[in-house]
């Protein structure tokens, strides 16, 4: 922020709603302020203890700005593997773009046994901030039923069951950090016919672990994997966590058993992996149905409370969320403690910074119905790998298409950016030996 203003309150009482990245981002924010300016602060988080999914790919950017913003020391145990390529598949071949910087694959939870990312950032909540011990309440197993706004007290009353007993808790602000695996409970219900709240257009996805211990040859380690045309209606993408783990999500649709069997069978993806018995490789034994936003939500904030993370609609569409989580847990927080938890403050300091965004958001989107469209187009397919192989000769500097695919992976570039390099690749490819006397064979 440009300004330095002195807080807004001496005192505050705070609930968080989910303990996700958001979430718990948010409650190091407000220690870190508080520490600062002298504030008495008091939290409750309250997290319904879930499957959060898997996933878990974050870029190195991403990374060091969670490190460095919220003063986490995470370990090497929590990072499973740094992938340094990108293989793009379609339905006429395949190629390798590497990536200029690694991808960090994590897991998420501690469910598999392993160190999760969001489950350590839970744990070492504390750490750095010890002298909150007090003030700090971790709620949990528990589920937030409905809340109430007391408004001559300027109160909210939040209402919640934790190992089947009711409890209830006062509070000055609430903050909604539930997640999008919460739509169809009990709290987004109360969202909606209490405050107004509506959800961000979402898209239907999927996401599934697979072992591949069982696999008859693997050369996924390292590796992330764009995989278009394959299965109809979807985008898949592939990331490596271990050398005997592998992440499959879809975009676009909820992929089936029969749906990931095909996968496994197509030649290019063979060329890296031979796995004949898909079924029996789930971690899990099913694919966990889940949603991606593609649009912002409507009224996720007014007096006394707000929303962040995904719930919000206003991150980067179709990307796993990690720093716009922590871009929106900062800026709500800042907002609460030096302008009041008020719908106008969140006007201005919190929505103010998070729309720049939407614009890219829509060019974003754009690239996906153009995507869609020319699926099938044999023309196209054959086009886009010839393209990626033909730039492997070129100066880095030059390689327009590979870095737009490396771009749409990492999410280091804009959408706009994104769009704007593909077009030029394209161009580049098509009529660049009119354009540069570059000699080279066009045949599609």
């Amino acid at each position: 922020m440009k300004d330095n203003p002195k807080p807004y309150y001496d005192e505050i009482h705070l609930t968080v709603v989910g303990a996700g990245v958001a979430g718990i981002l948010f409650t190091r924010f407000i220690f870190e302020i508080a520490k600062k300016e002298n504030i008495k602060v008091k939290i409750a988080l309250i997290n319904n203890v879930s499957c959060n999914y898997c996933a878990g790919l974050m870029t190195t950017i991403a990374y060091d700005a969670l490190t460095i913003q919220s003063k986490y020391t995470i370990g090497d145990n929590v990072v499973l593997s740094r992938l340094t390529d990108c293989v793009f598949i379609n339905s006429r071949g395949s190629d390798i773009v590497p990536l200029d910087r690694p991808l960090i694959s994590v897991l998420r939870t501690n469910k598999f046994g392993i160190q999760g990312f969001d489950d350590y950032l839970k744990r070492e909540i504390l750490s750095g901030y010890e002298e909150f011990k007090d003030s700090f309440e971790l709620i949990e197993p528990a589920m937030v039923t409905d809340f109430d706004h007391i408004a001559e007290e300027r109160k909210y009353n939040i209402y919640y069951n934790i190992k089947g007993m009711p409890g209830i808790l006062k509070t000055d602000a609430v903050v909604f950090a539930a997640g999008l695996q919460k739509i169809h409970s009990k709290l987004i219900d109360k969202m909606k016919e209490k405050l107004g709240y509506k959800l961000p257009h979402l898209m239907n996805s999927s996401v599934t672990e697979i072992d591949l211990s069982i696999a008859k040859y693997n050369n996924m380690q390292n590796k992330v994997f764009i995989i278009d045309e394959i299965i109809p209606d979807t985008v898949i993408g592939l990331v490596s966590k271990r050398e005997d783990w592998l992440t499959v999500s879809s975009l676009n649709r909820v992929l089936t058993i029969a749906d990931l069997e095909k996968l496994f069978k197509h030649p290019s993806v063979k060329e890296y992996i031979d796995l004949e018995n898909v079924k029996s490789a789930l971690k899990c034994g099913i694919v966990c149905p889940t949603y991606v936003f593609t649009g912002r939500a409507q009224n996720f904030y007014g007096d006394g409370w707000v929303a962040i993370g995904d719930l919000t609609g206003m991150g980067r569409v179709l990307k796993d969320g990690y720093f716009h989580a922590a871009k929106q847990a900062y800026y709500a927080a800042w907002t609460i403690l030096y302008k009041g938890a008020l719908k106008k403050s969140f006007d201005k300091f919190y929505y103010d910074n998070l729309k720049g965004q939407l614009p890219d958001n829509s060019a974003g989107m754009m690239l996906f119905s153009v995507n869609k469209f020319l699926k099938g187009n044999s023309f196209f397919s054959k086009l886009f790998v010839n393209i990626i192989k033909s730039e492997k000769n070129k100066n880095k500097n030059k390689r327009y298409f590979s870095t737009a695919i490396k771009g749409l992976i990492t999410g280091e570039i804009s959408y706009k950016a994104v769009a704007f390099l593909f077009a030029v690749g394209i161009m580049s490819y098509l009529f660049g030996k009119k354009i540069t006397g570059i000699n080279s064979d066009r045949t599609i």
